[in-house]
């Protein structure tokens, strides 16, 4: 279940890191660690370097993340 709290920006995939972790550059040009979510892996969705992303963050700690969609 998603969080009503959690904060919805766009970005773009610039390094993917070991272990299923994506570096993301927002649109604001910070840089964040992001994970792929369950519904896209199930779905078999594959995240290149240079994708556009919605990542998900938490209010508390605007480091991390997590890609829930991929934009075409």
């Amino acid at each position: 279940m998603a969080n009503p709290n959690a904060i919805r920006v766009n970005g773009s995939v610039s390094n993917v890191i070991s272990n299923g972790m994506y570096q993301v550059t927002l649109d604001d040009g910070s840089n964040i660690h992001a994970r792929i979510s369950s519904h896209l892996t199930r779905s078999f969705v594959r995240i290149m370097v240079g994708d556009r992303v919605v990542v998900e963050m938490s209010p508390l700690d605007l480091t991390k993340g997590r890609i829930v969609n991929r934009l075409k």
